[in-house]
């Protein structure tokens, strides 16, 4: 790592041109901007910097443990932002020493290194770690089946009769026939457990 560099040379700026001139990937996901400050508050940027990534189609989010400025202009330029907090301060001159495309570690907990997934919502952000992210997709997806099935068994109920709730949910993956016989009977019912099943076979 070294001291601030000025211009184009600065990571921020560095990072900004490689998400304004990349290419989109053969599997269409694009890319994220994942930045660690030095303190929640310190800002990443407002109004004149990021105006750089105004409706950036290549780019998905940026995603700081710090904060941004002039957020009611930086919320025109079409750029989904997941920052600690909204803030007054002007903050690149305290944020050293500087990188690009380097591993970070956001809030001291959550690392990051170059290329790996970044997952988001309106609410929340994860980031996957490329080397799983193929495992992590196949449970989040063998999950979702398994729930979706639940929902339905859920709505079959009438509303007199007692929960089945406890018996599915929360449920472990993979899940054991042995020990999920309930589950797995309800999968059975739906048509869907020899899917679950060679998920399972094929994930772990």
């Amino acid at each position: 790592m070294a001291y601030k560099p000025s211009g184009y040379a600065s990571p921020e700026y560095a990072a900004f041109e490689l998400a304004t001139t990349a290419q989109s990937s053969s599997s269409s996901y694009q890319y994220s901007i994942v930045m660690q400050t030095v303190g929640p508050h310190e800002s990443i940027g407002g109004d004149i910097k990021l105006s750089m990534l105004r409706d950036n189609a290549h780019l998905s989010c940026i995603v700081c443990d710090g904060g941004v400025r002039d957020i009611d202009t930086v919320q025109t330029y079409n750029i989904p932002i997941y920052a600690s907090s909204v803030t007054c301060k002007q903050g690149p001159a305290t944020q050293i020493p500087w990188s690009v495309n380097e591993v970070v570690c956001l809030s001291g907990n959550v690392c990051c290194a170059p290329y790996d997934f970044v997952v988001a919502d309106e609410h929340n952000v994860i980031i996957v770690p490329q080397k799983i992210v193929g495992k992590v997709i196949g449970i989040a997806t063998l999950r979702e089946k398994v729930e979706e099935c639940i929902k339905l068994e859920i709505g079959e109920q009438s509303t007199n009769e007692k929960s089945l709730i406890p018996h599915l949910y929360p449920f472990p993956t993979p899940i054991d026939p042995l020990r999920n016989d309930k589950l797995v009977q309800m999968l059975k019912k739906h048509g869907e457990w020899e899917s679950i099943k060679a998920m399972q076979n094929e994930i772990f």
